[in-house]
């Protein structure tokens, strides 16, 4: 995490480095298993999708008529977002607009 920060306040930075899929393997259960935890602040239901498919549903909500936002991208980013890193983290956020707005108004992270 603290690496990317580096990597990422430098003027010029474009793009992720290239992570090994076996790294990004442990990234994803890493952001799948305590998502719960990351994303507890949310306001809406949060689903991660990766770029291979996977899924994980990180936050449920009980509440009749809650909404749900969806953040696609690879694990690392995923992470990095789950982080607080939300300006940096190349994640895209789907839902209705209003529940994106509201999502997006809470600190995520720990």
């Amino acid at each position: 995490m603290h690496h990317e920060d580096v990597l990422r306040a430098q003027p010029g930075w474009a793009q992720p480095r290239p992570i090994d899929p076996a790294y990004e393997q442990a990234l994803w259960s890493a952001v799948a298993s305590h998502g719960r935890l990351l994303f507890r602040r949310s306001p809406v239901r949060v689903v991660l999708h990766g770029p291979d498919g996977a899924t994980a549903s990180v936050h449920q909500l009980r509440a009749p008529g809650a909404g749900c936002v969806t953040l696609t991208g690879r694990a690392g980013e995923l992470l990095f977002y789950a982080f607080g890193r939300t300006d940096h983290a190349q994640v895209e956020i789907g839902g209705e607009p209003q529940d994106v707005t509201a999502f997006q108004t809470v600190h995520v992270g720990l």
